[in-house]
């Protein structure tokens, strides 16, 4: 299992092929030779994008829960969750998804899975995750 490591974010950096857009972060937790990244930025359309790479355990999968808080105000907000570069999930990852899934739709926003590895993806078939949340 790996450990969350607190890191700040960098400061935000303009996208620079679009000045006007909200900036990227990055919230990298590593120890133990884990990584879980978590990149997110601006799709447009009221859509922002968040890419995972890594590992989603109990240690990890809070960070997805603390990045959509961060990102989620009171007009609805549509997550795109790009998870094809996830190695490993456990329990605690699906219920990251299920949790930011219930805060979104609160506010009138939806997430949905993009890309889920095959890892992933197999889980989300035998839990019927696949009936319940949004996968493209």
């Amino acid at each position: 299992m790996c450990a969350v490591q607190s890191l700040s974010p960098p400061a935000p950096v303009p996208n620079a092929s679009s000045p006007s857009k909200p900036p990227t972060h990055t919230t990298p937790s590593t120890q133990g030779g884990c990584l879980l990244r978590i990149n997110d930025g601006p799709a447009g359309d009221g859509v922002v994008t968040i890419a995972v790479t890594g590992e989603l355990d109990v240690a990890t999968a809070p960070l997805i829960g603390d990045t959509i808080h961060r990102i989620n105000s009171a007009q609805p907000i549509n997550v795109h969750l790009n998870l094809s570069a996830v190695t490993f999930c456990d329990a605690a990852g699906l219920n990251a998804f299920l949790a930011a899934d219930r805060l979104l739709r609160a506010t009138s926003g939806r997430l949905t899975l993009i890309r889920p590895s095959p890892q992933v993806r197999r889980l989300l078939t035998i839990t019927k995750l696949d009936e319940i949340l949004a996968i493209d």
